[in-house]
């Protein structure tokens, strides 16, 4: 059986060869990701770790609190709360992520600062070498072009350097003294194109100044994405701890253990403090790292498994189609003795052939395009210059799984025709013709109708969240149902498609249409099969080309009505916030007053039995903050913010069962703070935000810490100010005067109509105001919606490079279907050739099979992906994806490219189908 195995692979290595390379793309696709997913998870966990640099870690306690008591009164905001709080955060110290500040507020639960007055009880720990306070903030770096290095992913942390240990490695140069001294890392140096002992310009707080480089400092390796600036730590102890707390201490134990140096630490601090050794930590920035790259890798493996799932259409396709073909050689091979199990081991030891040859060459594929993305990254020409310590090759880990999966893949996908071989009876050796009959489609007809149901159900209960807290695992369920289900009935649905899509074509022209219209109706289930592969694809490029519409349609309503904003001020950096930038703005001639913005962050609900849940609360001020986010109130007025009470969204107080007058506990770094329920409502400007307080609230809990995110200032026509008469205020706005302050300032004019007609000019001043701080740009509402567009364009992008893989896997599956169709069909054919049929006919016949095919994958994957889509926007509304919009335009367009793909798919085999010699035709047939 050997020798016949090859033989067959050797006869019908054409047939093959498209199935081949669909396995060869799937495969190089798998162990390209695979390689790419441990090289970066590799690097990420040592750039996580390397700033570990101390034996030993001191960290505040978590901040969580018990549940109060019921309160008698409104409780007044008092910074002596230091009620210990109980949470379902871990118990580790919340160390900054020093590599990557753009995801530790995402990674770390709250914990309270650190009082400098601990470090003479540390230091008198016996075998504690040396106690660093670690001092942080941010600031903007100027590079040698004058180019701010903080934008995009890219952070800047200004940090205290000592002369001792624990930190990093002074590789050059001296230890930073002074106000006008900084010290760089070596990723950052060479990225500025600085050298030692030349001047930089700084951004530091609202001070934009010279600094002399006097070192350069390493963890061993470069750090991409951060900038790491080091300063005198006494410089900056009273910008960035003017209240003497820090986040932690970093402790060298020198040739003491640090295990028991910790438990010493610990007991000396007792619970006020955490203690951990450095190994520990490291161990938990190596699990963040993992959170980090969790969905990524999980995303780019949803890829991958689509690219195989195609794959999977493609060589079931080649093998059921080959098999059918060979019906009298099995039957032959059985007629001769052969066993099932033999000829099923035929054509199951084929496709594991096919699978490995397939798999190593994808391998080898890959390889050479992880060594060309390695030097696209390392060539600075490209302006993609990325320093990661990555191999850019693949281990023998990845061999293997890559080996094994495509291997494994490819014999799946040949078992059920590997079957369907070995059901071959003797008898029909026997037979001239073999023309099977299609089975009844009824039961597979039902089953897919019934996975329709249970599909729709599931995204039902998902997207209107009816499900929760298990929507999420709904929706993935009902999508991944729904597009099983439709594969199951696609069969069911060819005749019914054709026969109304099809019809005009047929009778427009009359012997290819029809002629055409009859090949792709007569095999529902190869039709269906064909189709299947690129219907995946279209599905979920509509359904993202959906989600991408509807997120620039969210963010221009939300520009238009959640938001009564002319000008926009946003930063680069939400952690950056000069104190001069109020008295700045207040200097432009068209500017009267400055009013607060909204702030948002973590913090702690506390829950009946103690239970705690991480909640986003945002700042509001009365009236200014109000004046440009709307609020829909449904229960209670917002002027009772004033009294420190405070408000959250309907949903939240139907989840908790809440009504006016109820107690409410939140919890930050700072502390807790008790009070009570006084309003029920939400805007849509802040989707996500659950509870609403003052900016002096969220000041006592510690909101304003490095775990809040900062939103665009917001700037206005019209004064609000206490001697406006009632009648000329905006709607909704109250005149109780504002006792808070908040962290961000925005803008309002004297007079709407005064400055409505050079709106240009104001921007262009509030711009020049506030342009040598590196950080801000003001915008119009609409330069903020094209913004948004384009960012979801990029992602749109994103998702097309990422699926067109698949897509390209499946229109050669089209050709291989087509291909192999044409010699089974050699007779027909050549009877065609014989009574007239043209060559230019023949072909085109062959194209408009390939052309309906592709409009009928199309068309399915449009619908499919619409319902997808729509499920998923009404999923995350409560997200700000509030509208639904559909890109007709660019729907259009997929199902024109589509159609565009299945003519090139089909110009080949129609060439072939036309070359075909008349007689031998029918000798051969």
């Amino acid at each position: 059986m050997w020798r016949v195995t090859l033989r067959g692979i050797w006869a019908n290595m054409g047939r093959y060869l498209l199935s081949t390379l669909a396995i060869v793309l799937g495969v190089a696709f798998l162990s390209g990701t695979l390689a790419l997913r441990e090289s970066v998870d590799s690097a990420m966990r040592s750039l996580m770790t390397s700033t570990i640099t101390g034996d030993v870690y001191v960290s505040g306690p978590p901040a969580t609190a018990q549940a109060p008591p019921e309160p008698s009164s409104t409780s007044a905001p008092s910074t002596d709360e230091t009620e210990e709080v109980a949470s379902n955060t871990k118990d580790v110290p919340a160390f900054l992520n020093l590599s990557n500040d753009l995801l530790s507020p995402l990674l770390q639960p709250q914990n309270k600062p650190l009082s400098l007055d601990l470090l003479p009880i540390i230091k008198e720990v016996p075998g504690v070498s040396y106690v660093n306070p670690v001092i942080y903030g941010s600031g903007i770096l100027l590079d040698a072009k004058g180019v701010p290095q903080t934008h995009g992913l890219a952070s800047t942390r200004v940090v205290a350097l000592y002369s001792n240990p624990p930190g990093p490695i002074l590789k050059s140069g001296r230890i930073p003294k002074g106000e006008d001294e900084i010290a760089l890392e070596s990723g950052a140096l060479k990225r500025a194109g600085y050298a030692i002992g030349d001047k930089a310009k700084m951004l530091l707080g609202d001070k934009l100044g010279m600094y002399t480089i006097t070192g350069e400092v390493t963890y061993g390796s470069p750090l991409p994405v951060v900038t790491m600036i080091y300063m005198d730590p006494a410089v900056l102890k009273p910008i960035f701890a003017p209240d003497s707390k820090v986040p932690f201490f970093a402790l060298s134990t020198g040739s003491a253990n640090p295990v028991v140096i910790a438990d010493e630490v610990s007991q000396a601090l007792g619970p006020e403090a955490i203690v951990t050794t450095g190994d520990q930590t490291r161990a938990e920035r190596e699990d963040d790292a993992s959170r980090i790259l969790g969905f990524i890798n999980a995303l780019m493996l949803l890829f991958v498994a689509l690219a195989l799932g195609v794959s999977v259409f493609i060589i079931a396709n080649t093998f059921s189609i080959t098999v059918q073909q060979h019906a009298r050689e099995y039957a032959l091979l059985r007629a001769l003795g052969a066993s099932r199990a033999s000829v099923f081991f035929v054509v199951v030891v084929q496709a594991l052939i096919l699978g490995l040859v397939g798999s190593v060459l994808g391998i080898a594929l890959s390889a050479g395009l992880l060594r060309l993305l390695g030097t696209l990254l390392r060539n600075p020409t490209f302006g993609l210059e990325v320093n990661l310590d990555v191999s850019w090759s693949l281990s023998p880990q990845v061999i293997l799984i890559s080996l094994g999966i495509g291997s494994l893949v490819t014999v799946i996908s040949a078992l059920i025709p590997a079957r369907r071989a070995a059901a071959s009876a003797p008898v029909d050796a026997l037979r001239l013709a073999q023309n099977p009959r299609e089975k009844t489609l009824l039961w597979r007809t039902l089953f897919g109708a019934a996975l329709l149901g249970a599909g729709a159900l599931g995204l039902y209960l998902g997207g209107s969240r009816l499900a929760d807290p298990h929507s999420e695992v709904a929706l993935g369920l009902g999508a991944a149902a729904l597009l099983l289900g439709i594969l199951i009935v696609a069969p069911a649905l060819v005749k019914a498609f054709f026969a109304v899509f099809a019809w005009p074509l047929a009778k427009a022209t009359p012997v290819v249409g029809k002629l055409a219209r009859g090949n792709v109706m007569r095999s529902p289930r190869r039709t269906a099969l064909t189709a299947s592969a690129l219907f995946v694809g279209l599905s979920l490029i509509t359904a993202g080309a959906a989600v991408a519409s509807s997120a620039a349609a969210s963010t221009a309503a939300l520009t238009k009505t959640a938001i009564k904003a002319d000008l926009l001020l946003v930063s680069q950096s939400s952690r950056y916030q000069p104190a001069a930038l109020t008295e700045r703005l207040l200097k432009i001639e068209d500017i009267e007053q400055v009013i607060t913005s909204v702030s948002t962050g973590s913090a702690q609900v506390i829950l009946p039995k103690g239970s705690g849940a991480q909640v986003q609360v945002s700042t509001v001020t009365i009236p200014s903050a109000t004046h440009v986010f709307p609020f829909t109130m449904a229960e209670g007025t917002l002027s009772c913010l004033e009294d420190g009470q405070i408000i959250v969204t309907p949903d939240e107080a139907a989840r908790h069962q809440w009504k006016l007058g109820d107690s409410i506990t939140l919890a930050g770094v700072e502390g807790t703070y008790t009070s009570r329920l006084c309003a029920i409502g939400h805007t849509d400007a802040l989707a996500g935000t659950s509870f609403f307080t003052t900016p002096l609230v969220a000041k006592q809990i510690g909101l304003t810490g490095r775990n809040t995110q900062v939103y665009p200032l917001l700037l206005r026509g019209g004064v609000i100010s206490s001697t406006m008469p009632t009648d000329t205020l905006p709607e909704g706005v109250s005149m109780e005067p504002s006792t808070t302050s908040a962290p961000k300032p925005q803008l309002t004019w004297k007079d709407t109509k005064a400055w409505a007609g050079h709106l240009a000019e104001v921007q262009e001043k509030a711009q020049e105001s506030v342009a040598d701080l590196y950080a801000y740009r003001v915008m119009t509402p609409k330069e903020l919606e094209n913004s948004s567009a384009h960012t979801a364009r990029q992602v749109l992008l994103a998702l097309y490079a990422l699926l067109g893989l698949s897509v390209i896997i499946a229109i050669l599956g089209i050709v291989n279907t087509l291909t192999l169709a044409i010699l089974e069909r050699g007779r027909e054919i050549s009877l065609l050739r014989s009574i007239g049929l043209s060559r230019g006919a023949t072909r085109w016949v062959i194209v408009v099979e390939s052309v309906l095919t592709s409009l009928f994958a199309s068309s399915l994957g449009l619908a499919t992906g619409l319902v997808l889509a729509y499920s998923f926007q009404a999923f995350a509304s409560d997200l700000g994806l509030t509208v639904f919009a559909v890109p007709w335009v660019s729907l259009i367009i997929i199902v024109l490219v589509a159609c565009v793909a299945g003519w090139l798919a089909a110009l080949i085999p129609a060439a072939q189908a036309a070359r075909r010699p008349i007689l031998d035709s029918v000798l051969r047939a």
